[in-house]
């Protein structure tokens, strides 16, 4: 409120969450939070009434009745990816966005009208807020090809309405310059791109010999050939048909079909049966034909639930879900399937439901053996997620025995079914790999927002925002804690986000693994088979696994060593651990150990300030003052002896200390180096007495300055790299954009009048 509110800066300290998982900093929720503060349980009541309501709203558009619109809407709430990220809060507008910007292409194609070429851009730029950088990337990618398949399944009046499209969807992108800016710099300062990369791989033939040996790594391509063949072969009213029809065949015996891992588990299961169901009420109203040809669209929908997943993450979603609901996903799905040969729509769905399947493999090798990007596909099929549910709305459209009872029915059973035994209502079970916000279940308070025994140490403790504690335990609870420290204003050392600084990430890893930064160890997501990884460029990995790697990658917890934690600056221990205080107490040398609640809290006997100056920094030791990630340091009043191998450290008094502002004061007699342990990143300039001077690394990680003798006033300044050039370019294409909309909106508005008053 007082306009001090950081619009970035993920570098606060070593390790602040200030942006955990590189979302962008301003969402939705931002101007409640500055208002209200973090009332999060009315967030998510805001998230799911969006949710359901759009949902609603778009089937509704679509010619559904509000019965089978709200039904469509629930199975869209309640899929397993949907649900799980909209606890995230990361996620839900996004959800929202490729809803409605599927609405308005379907919309332009088929009517033509400028408005929805406009609607489809702010659709696509609203969703940009609060996310993640892979999102829109992929989401780019996606609707690209989509447009691609929408020119020969809707076949638009005019080739020119796709490019339309397009360009709508690249001034949202641009017009999120100022985001897309402060992403792009951290991923180029977080140590992520290390893939060997280049542009030349075009013209290489490993690429596309890796996209060629890659297609039978997974049981999709034989299977959708399989379909394909079988669904022309149906349908072709030439002599041709049954040559189709061959065809599938050879490819069946080509690629052993009868050796699918997911069909022993999918005619077991309530999508199967489901799916049954519907047939059984079909039957009498329904061509042969059209009844196999439903069966054979539908497996795709059954690798979808049952396929053998990289991903178990995604793959423990999916089978936790609940029995009904998914018995009533496979029934509407199913009659969806039906529709197939005759609703554009239907197929176009079904196409986009390929594509994400396709993007996860192929697309992968194609993007990092061009520009060594990578993005996790598991966290991006809710496009799959709605794509079924709209062909399940046209499915309810179809005429079928009992459908007045079915479809009264189906909303009541869709939420009763998961009334307690749905995914985020299990009692703290753990979703392997990640952050889990299952963990919340069975608590009297909200841990997004703050945990009542830890804001108590903290406030104990009277934090100021440049102290330290470590909560050794991030992994396993977060994001139970995050809240907690975020509100409080105080680190916690433990950095948890895709673009943390590398720095930071390396200087973790020494203490953890022995890895030096010229190792240049690096790995690819873990959602990746074995299979795919061995199709991407070869990585330097120091004989570390691929999974190793990643999670030292994502996960950069301090060991707890005392040499890292004084460097750190670590205060305090907190801990739900009983065991790991007493344990370590010796080695560390902790005292005051202090149990408050849930949590143990320990006191560090010996730790260095946030700020110091070093005095016998020397031309001999330079080298090693800036590189040595494990030096000798003592306080002078420590220290006697000006030993060579010792920085002797004096601490400087630090008068304000802000997200993108820091303010000390040092006193020396014959000056030295001031080391603030805040990441050295190229987005600090520093001065002195208000002069511009140079950063150099301190202990590999840090930041220092040199300092002459007598007293001074040092102070870090944030400063984003083309922040200003890009916010106006953001402005310009918002307000250009918004002129456009109003103008054209007005115009077909008086259009219609005149059109009226004519008749």
């Amino acid at each position: 409120m007082n306009f001090k509110f950081p619009l970035w800066n993920p570098y606060w300290g070593t390790g602040h969450e200030a942006v955990i998982w590189s979302t962008v900093p301003l969402d939705p929720y931002t101007f409640f939070e500055l208002i209200i503060g973090p009332q999060y349980r009315y967030f998510y009541l805001i998230q799911c009434m969006a949710l359901v309501l759009a949902g609603y709203y778009i089937f509704r558009k679509m010619k559904l009745d509000s019965w089978a619109a709200t039904t469509c809407s629930l199975l869209f709430f309640l899929s397993p990816l949907i649900t799980y990220w909209y606890f995230e809060f990361i996620n839900t507008n996004t959800f929202i966005a490729h809803m409605f910007t599927f609405l308005f292409i379907i919309k332009w194609l088929e009517t033509g009208k400028w408005r929805y070429v406009l609607l489809i851009g702010w659709s696509f730029f609203l969703g940009m807020f609060g996310t993640k950088l892979e999102f829109w990337f992929f989401e780019f990618i996606f609707f690209t090809l989509l447009l691609i398949t929408a020119f020969f399944v809707i076949k638009p009046k005019r080739p020119s309405m796709i490019i339309f499209a397009w360009l709508s969807i690249l001034v949202a992108i641009l017009a999120q310059s100022w985001q897309i800016n402060l992403l792009l710099n951290a991923l180029s300062n977080s140590g992520r791109m290390l893939v060997p990369h280049s542009l030349a791989n075009l013209f290489s033939f490993e690429l596309y010999k890796n996209l060629f040996l890659s297609l039978s790594d997974s049981e999709l391509i034989p299977l959708t050939l399989i379909c394909v063949f079988a669904f022309i072969g149906l349908y072709n009213r030439s002599r041709y048909r049954w040559d189709f029809i061959f065809l599938g065949l050879i490819v069946l015996f080509l690629f052993k079909s009868w050796e699918f891992t997911f069909l022993p588990l999918f005619l077991r299961s309530p999508v199967f049966f489901g799916a049954l169901l519907a047939f059984l009420l079909s039957i009498r109203k329904t061509s042969q034909k059209h009844l196999l040809s439903a069966w054979i669209i539908f497996m795709l929908g059954a690798y979808y639930w049952y396929k053998p997943l990289v991903n178990f993450d995604e793959l423990y979603l999916l089978r936790t879900a609940p029995f009904l609901f998914k018995l009533v996903w496979g029934f509407f799905v199913w009659l969806g399937c039906l529709e197939a040969h005759s609703n554009k729509i239907v197929r176009w769905a079904y196409l986009s439901i390929f594509i994400v399947f396709l993007l996860e493999t192929q697309g992968q090798i194609i993007l990092t053996h061009l520009f060594g990007l990578v993005w996790i596909p598991g966290r991006d099929n809710y496009l799959i997620d709605f794509s079924f549910v709209l062909m399940a709305a046209f499915g309810v459209m179809r005429n079928f025995r009992f459908k007045s009872v079915i479809l009264k029915l189906a909303p009541f059973i869709i939420v009763f079914s998961a009334y307690n035994n749905l995914y985020y209502t299990l009692p703290r079970q753990s979703v392997p790999g990640y952050a889990n916000p299952l963990l919340r279940s069975g608590l009297n308070y909200d841990p997004f927002k703050e945990v009542p025994d830890l804001k108590t140490i903290i406030e104990k403790f009277s934090y100021i925002p440049y102290r330290r504690a470590l909560d050794p335990d991030i992994e396993k609870q977060l994001p139970q804690n995050q809240g907690t420290f975020l509100l409080e204003k105080t680190d916690n050392v433990t950095f948890y986000g895709s673009m943390k600084p590398s720095r930071y990430t390396e200087l973790v890893n020494f203490y953890n693994y022995g890895i030096t930064p010229e190792d240049k160890i690096s790995g690819y997501p873990s959602v990746y088979s074995e299979k795919t990884i061995s199709r991407l460029p070869k990585l330097k990995t120091k004989g570390f696994t691929n999974n190793i790697i990643y999670y030292f990658t994502v996960w950069t917890i301090p060991p707890l060593d005392s040499d890292l934690l004084k460097l750190l600056g670590v205060d305090y221990i907190v801990t739900r651990d009983n065991n790991l205080l007493l344990s370590s107490a010796q080695k560390l040398g902790l005292k005051n150990i202090t149990k408050y609640g849930d949590f143990n809290v320990a006191e560090l006997s010996e730790t260095l300030p946030r700020s110091f100056l070093v005095s016998n920094v020397t031309g001999d030791n330079f080298d090693d003052f800036k590189n040595n990630m494990r030096p000798s340091i003592k306080l002078e009043n420590q220290h006697l002896s000006r030993a060579s191998n010792t920085y002797l450290v004096k601490p400087a008094h630090i008068l304000k200390y802000e997200p993108e502002y820091v303010e000390i004061s040092v006193e020396s007699s014959r000056g030295g180096y001031l080391v603030l342990t805040d990441i050295f990143h190229p987005y600090w300039s520093a001065f002195v007495d208000g002069k511009l001077t140079e950063i150099v690394p301190a202990f590999y990680a840090f930041r220092a300055i040199k300092v002459p003798d007598g007293i001074h006033k040092v102070e870090f300044l944030c400063r984003v790299p083309h922040f200003a050039v890009a916010s106006f370019t953001s402005i310009t294409l918002v307000i250009i954009f918004l002129i456009a909309t109003l103008y054209l909106w007005n115009k077909e508005y008086n259009f219609n009048v005149r059109q009226a008053q004519k008749k």
